[in-house]
């Protein structure tokens, strides 16, 4: 098995060090600005993107294993989402918003299953490894900005604001 570069295993660490270290703030009840809740999704978006460009031009189903993970994902978010706290400061005009790590933790394994499955690989296609973890990660990105889409909906309706992000 062919050693990944050590610019490659940097990029890693880096990236899975930042991801751990935003995932410990989480764990505090937090006061934001409403559209500071899409400033994680975003994030995660970018990141996953990045690991998912490869896997879209192998083929093989992977494009499958994608739209199914990420309705999946979605669908589980939008329960999430639907079962957790948010709290408006009416003095000033944050949310305070319940801790929870399940979708950034699920996230992060998701993603260290794809980087491993990458190294293990060597980097090369494969059928099975390259879709299902593919799937996995497009499953927790989904369940994150579906989970954010009905936390901003229950800041909508608490408000009686307008969609636009304040």
């Amino acid at each position: 098995m062919p050693v990944p570069s050590q610019q490659t295993l940097t990029v890693y660490l880096i990236g899975v060090a930042l991801i751990v270290w935003i995932i410990v703030r989480q764990l505090r009840d937090r006061q934001m600005k409403p559209a500071a809740l899409w400033i994680m999704p975003v994030v995660m978006l970018v990141l996953s993107y990045a690991s998912l460009a490869q896997d879209l031009l192998a083929g093989g189903g992977t494009l499958l294993a994608l739209l199914l993970g990420l309705l999946a994902g979605g669908v589980l978010g939008l329960a999430r989402g639907a079962a957790m706290r948010l709290h408006l400061d009416t003095a000033t005009g944050q949310v305070i918003l319940k801790a929870s790590v399940f979708n950034l933790v699920f996230w992060l394994v998701a993603f260290v299953a794809k980087i491993l499955a990458h190294l293990l690989t060597a980097g090369a296609p494969n059928v099975v490894a390259g879709p299902l973890t593919a799937a996995l990660l497009t499953l927790s990105l989904g369940m994150i900005l579906a989970t954010r889409a009905c936390l901003y909906w229950k800041y909508l309706r608490s408000t009686g604001a307008a969609f636009p992000l304040r």
